[in-house]
């Protein structure tokens, strides 16, 4: 069970965020993939409560319950993404006095969770993410190297002709603000957080940040590959405490396991979490 909270932003944007509390001394605060609703993960974070994690679910901007929609007057990038996160962390601290807050999520969630925790250390005690990379094209090789970099290329012109990245009708991710898609495809192409609508140097600040992170990858996930899921957290300080799982298909019990059906069959996953998070957060 959880109890839904309306969080309020100062330029007037509105989101809900569930709250699943679970008497524990940890907090995971949870964020989805590009194009996914918050909905969409309710049965894996159920399977975390079940673990005894508290963890708290939110929408990013422009999904799921949140009050805008990416348009030719309604835009946000990665920045906007991370101070909206941050403003949720906050609001866990009010909730739960003194707890371990975690930060991340899945792909798009586990980089705005990394990006929060070099900007903001003193909000978090560590990262989680999951099936979240560099997106950088020199993670893949051969093809998808190539597809990589023209996705990096062209889906931020497509975001600033239409105004907003039709991500429905392109077949990659949702309706996207069109500097989300810029910050996207300049990290593709260069493998840099050199975020728009900012002077803060976040490549300077990941090298900097000593947190421990658990990564999870998986084996044959095209969109997270092993090598561009080490390529994002290899930019955190080389002495971070790290843990990597690269799971497989058996291991989750998904027969054809991708990149989003994990959630599917979430216990395998919400397992693994919940023992690193206890354990190193005791």
């Amino acid at each position: 069970m959880y109890r839904t909270e309306k969080i309020s932003f100062e330029d007037g944007h509105e989101v809900d965020i569930q709250v699943y509390s679970a008497n524990s001394s940890v907090t995971y605060l949870f964020m989805p993939a590009l194009g996914v609703r918050a909905s969409y993960y309710l049965p894996f974070v159920e399977a975390l409560q079940q673990e005894s994690v508290n963890t708290v679910l939110m929408d990013y901007r422009g999904k799921g319950t949140s009050s805008v929609r990416a348009s030719s007057k309604v835009d946000f990038g990665y920045e906007t993404l991370i101070q909206d996160m941050a403003k949720i962390a906050d609001h866990i601290h009010e909730i739960f006095p003194s707890t371990n807050l975690v930060v991340g999520g899945h792909s798009l969630g586990g980089q705005v969770g990394c990006l929060l925790a070099a900007r903001y250390p003193e909000k978090v005690v560590g990262i989680l993410k999951i099936t979240s990379c560099l997106v950088y094209h020199k993670g893949w090789s051969g093809w998808g190297n190539v597809q990589v970099r023209m996705a990096g290329t062209l889906f931020p012109l497509i975001a600033r002709i239409v105004g907003h990245f039709p991500g429905e009708k392109v077949g990659f991710g949702g309706r996207e603000g069109k500097t989300l898609m810029k910050d996207w495809g300049h990290n593709a192409l260069t493998g840099r957080y050199e975020l728009t609508g900012t002077d803060f140097n976040y490549e300077s600040a990941l090298h900097n940040t000593l947190k421990p992170l658990l990564s999870i990858s998986l084996k044959g996930d095209f969109m997270a590959s092993y090598q561009a899921v080490k390529n994002l957290y290899e930019k955190l300080h080389p002495d971070s405490p790290l843990t990597h799982h690269h799971i497989s298909a058996e291991e989750v019990g998904i027969e054809k396991l991708n990149h989003f059906n994990w959630v599917k069959k979430p216990r395998y996953v919400a397992r693994l979490m919940a023992d690193w998070l206890k354990e190193t957060f005791r």
